[in-house]
This record gives C-alpha cells, structure tokens and sequence, in this order.
C-alpha cells in the first residue's frame, strides 16, 4: 500500500530534497552566525517586498488607504533594517522570541483545566516553553547571533 502523501513516481524526489535539507542543516549547524544572518537576510528581503507590495496596494485603494501604506511603509523599512544589519534585527528578534516564549509558558500553566486529560504533559510542554523563554532573555545579547541559526538548522534536519 503506497501513501496517500508520496506518489511511487514521486519518492525520489521526496528522497532527494531530505537529503539536500539533511546537508544543508548539518553545514548550518557547522556554522551557526552564518546561518543566522542568511534566515534574516530573507526575512529582510521578503519583509522589503511585502511593505512595497502594500504600498502599492494602498495607493490603489480608496477605503483604508493610510493603513496599508503605514503598514507598507513599517514593513519596507523593518527589511531594510533587517538587510542593512542583520545581527542588530535578530538580536531584537531573539529578545522577543524569548519574551513570547516565556509569556507562552506562562499561559499555558495557568490555562489548564485541574481535570485535563495529559494534564502532566501540558504542564511539562509548558515549564520547558517558559525555561526557553528565560534561557533567551538571560542570554541575551549574547546568543542573538547564532539562536535563529540554530533554529534554522534543526528545522533543517528534521524535515530532512
């Protein structure tokens, strides 16, 4: 019985592209920083390409025309930051990260009905959300700089 997902004609392909992501993941783990800067680099260029997108978009529009073209406007200049310095974007990235992170964990303790089924696993999933968060914020500056690199990269090899 085949998959529903992976045709039989189509598993190489499949095959192929894990192991392309596997390798790419494995030489982003080599190198943390570099990796890092190249995720923001694209988020840059897709952040640039979606402001002046929205700024076309709004000039084109007659209802709510001020609010895509702020929001087009806010999202250019955040690429262009993000392109023109890429360590400064992820820094404020990972803090924010970090600070979603812990409010996310925090959430999800005092969400959590006294009856849940898996109770103790959602306490578990959210204690280690919350710790994430906290390692982020206390290691910050610091680990700014290969943090989303390292994200990036397990990302990579585990899709591979």
């Amino acid at each position: 019985m085949t998959s529903p997902l992976i045709s039989p004609s189509s598993w190489k392909w499949s095959l192929g592209i894990g192991i392309v992501m596997l390798i790419i993941g494995f030489i982003a783990m080599g190198n943390l920083i570099v990796a890092t800067a190249a995720s923001i680099y694209l988020v840059g260029v897709v952040m640039l390409i979606g402001g002046v997108l929205q700024l076309i978009h709004g000039f084109r529009q007659h209802q709510r025309k001020a609010f895509w073209i702020i929001s087009g406007l806010l999202y250019a200049v955040a690429g262009i930051f993000a392109i023109s310095n890429p360590f400064a974007f992820s820094s404020v990235l990972t803090l924010w990260l970090g600070i979603v992170l812990i409010f996310v964990g925090i959430s999800r303790l005092l969400s959590i009905p006294s009856s849940a089924p898996g109770r103790g696993w959602i306490i578990f999933s959210a204690i280690i959300t919350l710790l994430l968060g906290v390692v982020l914020v206390v290691g910050w500056p610091a680990n700014s700089l290969w943090v989303i690199g390292m994200f990036l990269a397990f990302d990579l090899v585990f899709q591979g």
